[in-house]
This record gives C-alpha cells, structure tokens and sequence, in this order.
C-alpha cells in the first residue's frame, strides 16, 4: 500500500475510536445540562483531541477499547484487513462481512480489497483536499474583501462590507465591527468577541473544522463540530454575562437578535450573531452565576473525562496474539492442525490467490527476529513461482538469524511444493535496511531430492504427514552429517598453534610448503599482508592464516590446488567507511564441470586482528536467481537472457538434437570465478539443465558478469549484471 492506503486506513481507526467518545460525550452532556457550558465546551475538546492524535495512551482507567491502529492492511498476505476495535462482536462481525463480500478472485490480477481501499483513499483525499482547498479560498477571498477595512483601535476595525460583527484570523486576529452599530450594541460585541480571543476559540475552531475534513465520512465528526460550535458561543455568552457588574440579560439578547447572521460556507469566521440565535438567547435570559462547589465538581468530571476517553484499553496479555491479519487467518501451533489445514487447502494453480495466502500464513515463522511482508505471485509464464517476503527487525542482519531458520524455509518450501501443484519455484526474500537475501528452491531438485511427485503427498493429511517426516529425518541426516564434522574450535585450537616460526618456515620451503604443512598462498608486501594455508595431515587443504602487522588471524576456510589456482588479494576501502578492507578470492575446488572460487573481505578488529565476511554461494545464486528469468524461442534454436526488462544475451541452441529435449532450467554456481580489485566483479556462468541430461552443459551462452557490493554491515549485493 501507499502512503495515502495507510493514512487513509490510519484515519478509518482514529474515527472509529473517536465515535465512540462522541456517543459518550453527548450522554454526558445530557446530564450537564443545567451546568454552564464551558464544561459542554470542554467536552468538545476532547473529542477533536481524539479525532487528531494519531496515538493513544493505554490506561487501566480508560472506557475505549479502539486503538488508532484498529484497522491494519498488509496486502496478499492476508484476504481482509486485521479489525482489533477491542469489541469483539464487531470485530468478528466486520471481518465477516469482509471475508464474504471481498474475498480473493482465484486468477485476478489485482486482490478486491486492496483495490476497496485503494478507491477508498482516492475518495476520501479527494474531499480532504476539496474541503480545505474551499475553506482556504474563503478565508482569503475574505480577507481582500476586509482589506478597505478602517481601524478604529488596537485590533478592532470598522467596514461598510459586512453586516455583522465577528474575529477573523489566526496568527494575528482582528474584531471587524459593521458601521453603524450603536454604543451599546458595539460594546458587547466587542466584550463578546475578546471573550473568544481570550480562550482561543479562534485556533480551536480551525483545528476543528480541519479534524471534520478529515473525517468528512463520519456523520458524528460533522454532529460534533455543529455542537461544540453551539457550546462554544453558547459559554463565551456567558462569560460575559459572569464579567458585567450589573444585569445584562435583556439588553444583550436585544443586541444579539438584532445581529442575527445566516452564515455559509464551511468554515465561517467567529460571529457575534452566529447561528442557534434563539437557543442562545433562551440560554442568556436562564443564566445563573453556578456556585463554587458546582463549578468544583464539573471540573472533576471533565479531568475524569479526559482520562477515560482519551486513553486505550490495556492488552490483556490473556487475548490471542494481536497481530496483523490474526483474526483472518488462524496461526496454527498444533501440528496435527496445521497439517489438516495444508491438505485442505491444497490447490493445483498458483494464480489461486486466496488459497496460496492462507498456506503461506498457515506455516511456521522461520525465526523470531522476522515478520511476514507480503508475496508475489509469478504467474504471467512458465515457469510459475512464488516469493515471500519476510523482514528483519531493526539493526539485524541476515548473520544474526539462528541456525534453525534455515530449516524452516526448507521445510516449508517442500510443503508449499506439496500443496500447489503447478508452482515451480519458491524463494524466500529477507529484506533488512537497503539490501536482502534470497533462498530460491525448485520444484524439480525437491522432487528428486525426496523421489516421488510432492503434490500427490497432500492428497489426505496421513499422506502429507508422512512427507513432513520425511522432511524432519533429511534434516536430522544433514545435522547428524554436520556434528560428524570435527567440531570448528577444536580445530581452531590446532590453526592457531601454528607459531610465526611455522610460518617463515612454510615462506622458505619448497614445493609450497607441502613438507612443513604450511603453503603460502598470497602476499601484499605494500600493506605488510601475507597468506598462508594450513594443509597438516589432519586437515588436509583447510584453514587460513593471515599475516598483518605482525598480528596473525586464523580462519576456518578450505582451499585447493593453490599452485595452479593462485590466492589472489587486493586493499580497498570497499564500504567506503574511511579504512580500507582486504579483498580475497580463494580456490575453493572443482572437478568435471565444476570450478568455483570463494570470495572474502576481511574487516580490522580493534586488537588488530581481522574478522572475515563471506559471498557464500547460496547468497549470491540466490540473488543471481531471483533476477535472471530466461526465454526459450518458439523454433527451440536460440534462449534468451532477461534482467527484469533488460536484455542481456541471446544464446544458441542450434547445437541441441530434438532427441536430446528441451531446456528445463537454467543453473548457477557450479563455475564461479572473483575479479578483485578496486572493483570487485563475479563472473558465473549459467548452465543448461537439458533433458535428463546428468551434467549441466554451458555452450551457448556466455559467462554472466555482476558488479559486486560490499556493505559496512559485512553484507554483500550484486548490480549491473551483464
């Protein structure tokens, strides 16, 4: 949604809450009735106090369940916005209705109730704008109309162009008095109209009228401005009333009756005559001075008021989870549940759009430190997919996420995999300050990894229960291969015994270092840097050590062939934070088809150490993933690169046999290869998943080449592919 959607729901909340105060308000004013009306007038205050503030206060004292954020919309990834009034009934009640008469349209392009609110926020700042825009205008068609207008004493100015008295202005208001008034009507005029400048009025009323714009849509905003408006003159007429030595009932409502205006407009300036003419007079010819203990108790009960009306409701920490979109789709925590649910739900087209959002909802949250965003639905052209957004929470990076997110997304992707049928990929995007991370699995690597079609698995809930304990044991079988693994610090403990002598040795012995166990790798004389890897009989080919002055680093990193596939480095300031980093690519292995080199930048620690951040492959695939789509031609001869619209390259397949078959994927990161310097360049080269075909093939298509970024928080992004 855009800001205006947002603001627009913002407001829908805001009003919501604030009916509520008017309702009680307008009871309150009943049984205040005898009492003068400022207290009425005050009343009012609180109520446009509460249209406005875009916040509220919790309270345990407060009488109004309806926070400003009521009613919230995020998207796909729910079917109707989340409705928490704080009344229950209702709630259920609107998000029924919503469900009902708003529901996504299996294939449509565009989800109804976003194009609802959509079309709502078009309206409703439509008439904002109308409504202040005509206000503006005329107060300053006004204004010319005054400007011949005489002044007669400070702040007070006489004119021929009006026929009754009023306050007019802001910053710098002014009384303009009719000629011809006699003394008598003139001097409580004037008293009158110093009675609202002494209280404001002339701001408040504008503020007023601005919350009414606003809220044009709520019948009760415009019920209260009318209201508040008769309070308040109804109070400044007794203010003067309580101000006059003697008794001036009587010749006052002679002045007002005979000063009587029919106003226009939408705002109108604070008149002496304004309208309720006769309410007004009743009112003056019924004053009574209120005694102190009257006026002591009134003023209890607008403090209380404002208590009360102008606060939250606590959250009860016994409710269910108040999140967006809760009340819509149910957070399934029981498995047994959640997996019923998948298999009702399955769906065998990805442009379902109301059954992928309850699947995607319906899964568990990888980890703590991420919320759902939104998807997106690829659904113009084979092959189909669908990404979902998650983001991280402020100042975390895609490094802080534990270990068990990884498995979820895996796990979730297969179920996805297994409940819409014809979706083909499925990727996961982190987002986190100004760059993400990206997870894509496919359909086709899924199904050989677990040897049968995943779809017909969710047939029944038994079937799909069976598959999700097929899940659970893969990653068991992958956490049982990692623990087998020496554990990283005992090995560390190993690398870091190696003495600087160790290292001389391995610099000044032949055959790279093969004899002694240490190689070097690589060396910056300008920057006192040289690298070395260990390669004992222990840990053949794994770990890094680093020489900067004087001060050794150890780094668990495999490596291979070092005397055919040199270590290369370079220092450059690549964050541009003023201190420069240092810049590897390591050889990291290879075979039949296969050649790939990692890619570290190592930052200064305080102590004079380095801390390595790697482009580990799984990041930067990803990335080359979710941006490279490809486009076989009609006749088969010829396959097409896009970045987004961008064309990159078009292929020849002329060599392909019809026997052969066709084209079914594009694969990256089996041959990867780092350019360093003071800009740092990967080139990887896609390769063609053809037929039933084993290997990958690579002819036709040349190599890609991204501009690679390395950021201040040790993240990396790519541009300019080309």
């Amino acid at each position: 949604m855009n800001i205006v959607e947002t603001f627009f729901l913002k407001i829908v909340s805001m009003s919501l809450g604030a009916s509520l105060v008017v309702a009680v308000v307008l009871i309150l004013r009943l049984f205040m009735k005898p009492l003068p009306k400022i207290y009425s007038y005050c009343l009012w205050l609180i109520v446009f106090l509460r249209f406005l503030c875009p916040f509220t206060i919790q309270s345990a004292l407060a009488l109004i369940p309806v926070k400003t954020d009521a009613i919230i919309y995020k998207g796909i990834v729910a079917p109707t916005p989340y409705v928490n009034t704080g009344i229950r009934p209702l709630d259920s009640a609107v998000v029924q209705s919503l469900s009902e008469n708003s529901a996504p349209v299996p294939y449509a392009s565009a989800d109804p109730m976003q194009v609802y609110i959509a079309l709502g926020a078009f309206v409703w700042s439509t008439v904002v704008i109308l409504a202040l825009s005509y206000a503006v205008f005329s107060f300053f068609r006004l204004k010319m109309k005054l400007q011949t207008a005489t002044l007669v004493s400070p702040g007070i100015y006489e004119t021929h162009r009006i026929r009754s008295p009023f306050l007019l202005g802001i910053l710098r208001p002014r009384i303009y008095l009719p000629l011809g008034q006699s003394h008598v009507e003139r001097d409580y005029v004037i008293r009158h109209e110093l009675a609202h400048l002494k209280r404001k009025d002339h701001l408040v009323k504008p503020l007023a009228f601005f919350a009414v714009a606003l809220h044009w849509f709520n019948p009760l905003a415009w019920l209260s401005f009318y209201l508040m408006t008769k309070d308040m003159e109804m109070a400044v007429d007794e203010k003067v009333m309580q101000s006059a030595a003697e008794d001036i009932r009587g010749e006052y409502s002679n002045s007002l009756l005979s000063l009587s205006m029919k106003q226009s407009g939408l705002l109108v300036p604070l008149a002496f005559g304004e309208s309720n003419t006769k309410a007004r007079i009743k009112n003056i010819l019924s004053f009574r001075k209120p005694s102190g203990w009257i006026c002591a108790m009134a003023t209890v009960l607008i403090l209380a008021a404002a208590v009360t009306l102008l606060t939250t409701s606590l959250d009860n920490p016994k409710d269910e989870k108040k999140e967006a979109n809760a009340s819509q789709t149910q957070i399934l925590a029981d498995e047994e549940a959640r997996l019923a649910f998948l298999s009702e739900n399955r769906t065998p087209y990805i442009g379902n759009n109301s059954r992928v959002i309850d699947l995607v909802w319906s899964l568990p949250e990888p980890d703590p430190l991420l919320t759902y965003e939104s998807i997106s639905l690829e659904t113009d052209a084979e092959p189909y997919g669908l990404t979902v957004y998650y983001t991280l929470k402020p100042g975390k990076t895609y490094a802080d996420l534990g270990s068990k997110a990884d498995s979820v997304l895996f796990s979730n992707a297969v179920l996805l995999f297994a409940t819409i049928e014809n979706m083909d990929s499925c990727s996961f995007q982190i987002n986190y300050e100004d760059t993400s991370s990206s997870i894509v699995y496919e359909r086709e690597r899924m199904e050989e990894l677990f040897e049968e079609p995943l779809y017909p698995c969710s047939e029944t809930p038994e079937k799909l229960a069976a598959l999700h304990s097929k899940i659970k044991d893969y990653l068991d079988f992958l956490s049982d291969i990692k623990s087998s693994v020496p554990e990283n610090d005992n090995f560390m403990e190993r690398l870091q015994s190696v003495s600087v002598e160790d290292l001389k040795a391995g610099k000044t012995t032949d055959e790279a270092g093969w004899e002694t166990g240490i190689s070097l790798l690589a060396e910056l004389p300008a920057e006192d840097i040289t690298v070395y890897g260990y390669n004992g009989d222990d840990y053949p080919g794994r770990g890094v050590i680093i020489e900067k002055d004087k001060t050794l680093s150890c780094f668990d990193i495999s490596y291979h062939d070092p005397e055919n596939f040199p270590t290369r480095l370079y220092s450059y300031d690549y964050d541009k934070d003023g201190s420069k980093e240092l810049a590897m690519a390591i050889y990291y292995g290879g075979g039949t088809g296969v050649s790939v080199e990692q890619l570290f930048v190592f930052e200064n620690e305080t102590d004079g150490t380095l801390v390595a951040h790697s482009f580990s492959d799984i990041d930067y695939v990803s990335k080359i993933k979710a941006r490279i789509s490809y486009q076989v031609a009609e006749d088969g001869n010829t396959i097409t690169l896009f970045d987004g619209d961008k064309k990159l390259q078009t292929g020849d397949l002329s060599w392909l046999k019809k026997e052969d078959g066709k084209v079914n994927d594009i694969c990256y990161g089996d041959i990867v290869h780092f350019e360093i310097g003071k800009n740092l360049n990967l080139h990887i080269a896609p390769g063609l998943q053809v037929g039933d075909w084993a290997s990958l093939q690579y002819e036709g298509l040349e190599e890609l080449i991204a501009s690679v970024v390395y950021h201040s928080d040790g993240s990396f992004s790519i541009e300019n592919i080309r």
